[in-house]
């Protein structure tokens, strides 16, 4: 068995594993539903930044979710503040995720 060495890859996901992967997915969900040709994680990173609103209502349509009042400014903008404070960061800019990590990190930092 070979050591691996600071900085070499030590895994890269196959075409099938990038194509049934859930982000997958969901970029092209938002390419059919909401005509956004987001290319990869940094394109689909940028949009939910820079119009956090139409990002969270996309993700309530995505996942089918029920709702009493439609996923507006105010929700997206409370939303984004209970990030920040479960993330550490005021910058929403700075909210850069690893799939998979944000639930780990919310539910480690919420107080009890």
């Amino acid at each position: 068995m070979e050591l691996a060495t600071e900085g070499s890859l030590l895994w890269q996901p196959t075409h099938n594993d990038v194509e049934d992967a859930n982000l997958t997915h969901y970029r092209k969900w938002l390419a059919e539903n909401r005509d956004l040709q987001l290319n990869d994680y940094p394109e689909l990173w940028r949009w939910s930044v820079d119009y956090i609103e139409q990002f969270w209502a996309s993700l309530w349509d995505y996942f089918g979710l029920c709702y009493s009042k439609p996923a507006g400014h105010r929700r997206a903008k409370k939303l984004t503040k209970i990030l920040q404070r479960a993330l550490g960061t005021e910058d929403p800019k700075r909210l850069q995720l690893v799939p998979g990590e944000l639930p780990t990190q919310i539910i480690w930092r919420i107080p009890t």
